[in-house]
């Protein structure tokens, strides 16, 4: 839970018009996708996911 609230105040920090719910979602499916083995230890995938589905802070 600790994981979330940190990530959360950064997102709020950032003002990135993120909403707690989807702070943990987004966390959720970063560690799903650090799992797959598509490249050596995951190194790439949780950063691709992130640029594409987090908003650009403006």
């Amino acid at each position: 839970m600790l994981h979330y609230a940190q990530a959360y105040t950064v997102a709020v920090a950032l003002d990135l018009g993120l909403s707690f719910v989807d702070v943990v979602f987004l966390l959720a499916i970063s560690g799903v996708l650090g799992a797959v083995p598509i490249a050596i230890g995951g190194l790439g995938v949780r950063e691709l996911f992130f640029a594409l589905a987090v908003p650009v802070a403006r």
